[in-house]
C-alpha cells in the first residue's frame, strides 16, 4: 500500500494481506465470488490507487479475466469488470481515475474508468504477448512491452496517448527472442528503464523523444526493475538460469554496486513507498479533466494539503514544470517544458499551519494568452499532480 502499512500478495484464489512489521498474514480475501474457481484460475498483478483506499486485482480463469476493486479499509470487494481473456498486467494513472490492462492474446489494451468500473475504450496495439504496462508519472502516456510484434517479429515498446487512447509510436528494442517484462520510470518521468533478458542489458528510453538513448550492461537475464529514486538506486531481478539474484545499481554511474543472492527465478520486485496524502488542488482551482481559466501573466495560487507539515523541500528535481497542451485534446503541443525560477529557493512555496495547507504561487507568462498550459507538481515521493489552465 502507498503508506507502507500493508503488503498484498496474490496466490491461488485469494489475496493475502500481510504486515511488513511482523511479516505475518493478517487477512485472507477470497475472490471465488467474482470468477467461479477452476483448475487454471489464478490471481494476477495488484495495484493501488494513489490514496491507498482501493486495490485493483486481476483474477483469471481459463476463459476470462476480471478486474476486481477491493476496499483496503474493509477488505470488501466493491465490484468487478471483465477485461478480456489472457490478461498479463495492469497499471493505474497517477490520479487514480483510470486503469490500463494489457492483454497477452487479443493485441489490445483495455481502458477502465475506476469510478464506474466500466471499460471506456479498447486500444488495438497490433502486437501480441504484451507482458508489462506502465503509465508515465505525468499521466500523458502509457507504455506496453511486447516480446513479439507482427512488424518483422521484433520486440518493442508500444506508446499510447492517454488523451486520445491511440498508439502514437513503437520503440524497437531487439529481435523476436528478446524478452521484455518489466519497466520503471525515473522520478521526473524523463527516462523509462526496460530490462531485456535476451541481451542482458537495461534499455534507457527518453520519454520526450520515445527513443532508446543508452543501455546499462552487466546483467544475467534481467526481467524486472524497481527504482529507489530518492537514493538514486535501481534493483534489477536477474533469472540467471535458476540461480537468480537482485543486482543493486547506482543510477548515476550505471555501475552494479552489489548483488543479493538466494533466489531461484525472481520475476518481479517492489519497493516500500511512503507517499504523501495529497489533497488538492483545492478550490477555486479544479483538478483534471476540468480546464481552469485565468488571465495570462497573473500569479495563480495553487493550494493543496499533504496531511501535515512535510517541510518545504517537497519537490522533485526540476519540478514543478509547465507544458503547453492542446486545449481540445490535452495532448502536449511540443516537448518543451518550463520550470518556475521560484523552485530553486522555494520562494514560491508556503505552508499555513492553521489550515494545514501548502500554497505554491505559479508565475504565469503574458505570452501564454490564447493557449492552454498544464502545470505539473512533481513531489519527491515520486508522485505527480497536474492541473490545466486556459489563458485569456
Amino acid at each position: 500500500t502507498p503508506d507502507g502499512s500493508q503488503v498484498w500478495i496474490g496466490g491461488g484464489r485469494s489475496v493475502y494481506v500481510a504486515s511488513p512489521t511482523t511479516d505475518t498474514v493478517t487477512t485472507t480475501i477470497s475472490l471465488d465470488s467474482v470468477v467461479p474457481p477452476t483448475d487454471s484460475s489464478s490471481i494476477g498483478k495488484i495495484v493501488f490507487d494513489p490514496t491507498g483506499s482501493y486495490a485493483y486485482v486481476l483474477v483469471s480463469d481459463n476463459s476470462a479475466t476480471d478486474l476486481v476493486k477491493i476496499s483496503t479499509a474493509t477488505d470488501a470487494i466493491v465490484g468487478s469488470v471483465s477485461v478480456g481473456d489472457i490478461v498479463q498486467s495492469l497499471a493505474i494513472s497517477p490520479d487514480g481515475s483510470t486503469i490500463y490492462v494489457s492483454s497477452q492474446s487479443s493485441e489490445s489494451v483495455s481502458v477502465v474508468n475506476t469510478a464506474s468500473l466500466t471499460v471506456s475504450s479498447v486500444v488495438y496495439t497490433g502486437a501480441s504477448s504484451g507482458l508489462d504496462i506502465a503509465v508515465s508519472p505525468d499521466g500523458s502516456q502509457v507504455y506496453v512491452t511486447y516480446s513479439q510484434d507482427f512488424n518483422g517479429y521484433q520486440s518493442d515498446v508500444v506508446v499510447i496517448s492517454t488523451a486520445t487512447d491511440t498508439v502514437t509510436t513503437r520503440i524497437p528494442i531487439g529481435a523476436y527472442y528478446d524478452v521484455l517484462r518489466g519497466m520503471a520510470f525515473s522520478s521526473n518521468g524523463s527516462t523509462l528503464y526496460v530490462p531485456d533478458a535476451a541481451t542482458n542489458v537495461v534499455n534507457e528510453i527518453s520519454t520526450s523523444t520515445n527513443t532508446v538513448t543508452g543501455t546499462i550492461g552487466g546483467f544475467q537475464s534481467p526481467v524486472a526493475i524497481t527504482l529507489d529514486n530518492a537514493a538514486g538506486t535501481a534493483y534489477v531481478s536477474n533469472l540467471n538460469a535458476g540461480n537468480g539474484y537482485i543486482a543493486v545499481v547506482d543510477m548515476a554511474s550505471g555501475a552494479i554496486t552489489d548483488t543479493i543472492p538466494g533466489f531461484d527465478y525472481p520475476g518481479a520486485t517492489s519497493i516500500a513507498t511512503n507517499h504523501y496524502a495529497f489533497n488538492g488542488f483545492l478550490p477555486p482551482v479544479s483538478a483534471p479533466p476540468a480546464i481552469n481559466e485565468a488571465h495570462a501573466g497573473q500569479a495563480i495560487p495553487l493550494r493543496f494539503s499533504l496531511n501535515g507539515n512535510q517541510g518545504l523541500n517537497i519537490f522533485n528535481s526540476g519540478a514543478p514544470t509547465v507544458q503547453q497542451v492542446d486545449c481540445a485534446t490535452g495532448v502536449p503541443v511540443n516537448a518543451d517544458t518550463l520550470t518556475d525560477a521560484a523552485t530553486s529557493d522555494n520562494s514560491g512555496l508556503h505552508y499555513d499551519a492553521a489550515n494545514d495547507t501548502y500554497t505554491y504561487v505559479w508565475k504565469t507568462d503574458k505570452a501564454w494568452s490564447g493557449t492552454c498550459q498544464q502545470f505539473s507538481l512533481g513531489l519527491n515521493d515520486g508522485s505527480t499532480h497536474t492541473v490545466t489552465f486556459q489563458f485569456k
